[in-house]
């Protein structure tokens, strides 16, 4: 638009003759004189060498003298300058900011709006809020709110489910209450008495199915009681009888002797039974772990003894020596229970002379034992008895050092 309008004024000059000289058409020669604009601007014109005229246009501004164009007009400011090649044409409307600056490849094309947040923001690169199903556990989920990320929550009484640690005992709230049963302490109905663990079958105790209390048991009244083996006692105590006690059977037992001598530092009692052999134990003792009686002839306090109650016992050739009663002793019975008498038979089966360590007094009370038979040595001394007597079969009568080898007795169990 200005380039139209300087267009125009410099053509209206023309046309015009754009002014006139202060004293007419005549100037002095080469002179310049003023001369007046259209715009009402003075401007200048020069007078030619003749004085006839002035050689140009009256020169009205900048590059405008109202004559041929000049190379101001051609090649000038209006063309190239800055409007043709600055700001308008190359400046920053067409390569600067408008064109190649942020409209082109500034911010609005390659800045935030392409390459920045919206593109590869927020949304893009991780700055999403966590959900339940994102595979993290985050702080806001647990197993309860969450099981896909933060797995199942372990299993706890209270949670509704009867698991596999779990039962009626331990959880009843899970699993319910336990169905009432005998020995879980609680009186249910059908049961005359429940203890819980301490039902048993002792006299006094609650019965293992809860009917009732055991009673004490009555040897001979015909019935089978708790304790019992069986209820036909037989005075005559013959094998195959009912024991007077109703603890069992009527047996016979072998009493015989080792088939070797030995010295006394066998390795103690168990070593003595290894002698003896098997479904047999050694009838001695040693104050500790095999006892026959505290007390004199009673057969109380025992300890690992080998004779049993209502026992017929007999020799190698099954002659009888003895029946024990409630003592479990030899040569001991309710008539003599002060004293031990003889025995039927001998132990020893033939005529020769042979002794057996036993360990115990005339009375059947422990005594010397050479240390517990472990000593073999003339420094200390055990009790011994003769197997080929009745009567001094367990003690002889005095002690011997622990040096002989002696037999040992034999009692089938």
């Amino acid at each position: 638009m200005k380039r139209f309008l300087g267009a125009l004024f410099v053509l209206m000059g023309m046309m015009l003759g754009c002014g006139e000289a202060a004293d007419g058409d005549a100037c002095a020669p080469n002179s310049t004189v003023e001369c007046l604009c259209l715009d009402g601007v003075i401007g200048h014109q020069e007078c030619n060498a003749q004085g006839t005229g002035f050689v140009d246009l009256c020169s009205c501004g900048e590059g405008e003298d109202g004559g041929e164009e000049t190379d101001a007009e051609e090649t000038g400011e209006e063309e190239t300058g800055e409007e043709e090649t600055g700001e308008e044409e190359t400046g920053e409307e067409e390569t600067g900011e408008e064109e190649t600056g942020e409209e082109e490849t500034g911010e609005e094309e390659t800045g935030e709006e392409e390459t920045g947040e919206e593109e590869t923001g927020a949304e893009e690169t991780g700055d999403e809020p966590p959900f339940c199903g994102d595979g993290e556990c985050d702080a806001s989920e647990d197993c309860a709110k969450c099981a896909a990320d933060c797995g199942d929550c372990p299993a706890f009484c209270g949670d509704g489910t009867c698991d596999a640690n779990e039962d009626c005992t331990l959880c009843s709230a899970d699993c319910g209450d336990c169905p009432a049963f005998c020995g879980d302490g609680i009186l249910d109905p059908g049961e005359a008495c429940d203890n819980g663990s301490q039902n048993g079958t002792k006299p006094g105790d609650c019965k293992p199915d809860c009917s009732g209390f055991v009673e004490e048991a009555e040897c001979g009244n015909g019935k089978v009681e708790v304790g019992e083996a069986c209820d036909e006692p037989s005075a005559a105590v013959d094998v195959g009888d009912c024991k007077p006690d109703c603890s069992g059977f009527v047996e016979e037992k072998l009493i015989t002797i080792s088939a070797q001598a030995h010295a006394p530092d066998f390795g103690g009692v168990a070593q003595a039974d290894a002698i003896c052999g098997a479904g047999f134990k050694a009838m001695l003792t040693d104050g500790a772990t095999r006892v026959a009686t505290v007390s004199p002839n009673q057969g109380d306090g025992q300890k690992d003894w080998v004779l049993q109650t209502w026992t017929h016992y007999v020799n190698g050739n099954g002659e009888l020596l003895w029946i024990t009663d409630e003592r479990a002793l030899l040569g001991v019975s309710e008539t003599n229970n002060t004293q031990s008498v003889d025995l039927l038979a001998t132990i020893a089966t033939d005529t020769s002379f042979k002794s057996a360590w036993t360990g115990v007094l005339n009375n059947w009370q422990s005594s010397s034992d050479c240390q517990n038979w472990t000593a073999g040595d003339i420094g200390n001394s055990g009790k011994m008895g003769i197997a080929t007597s009745t009567s001094s079969y367990k003690n002889q009568g005095g002690s011997s050092s622990c040096t002989p080898a002696r037999y040992l007795y034999c009692v089938e169990q």
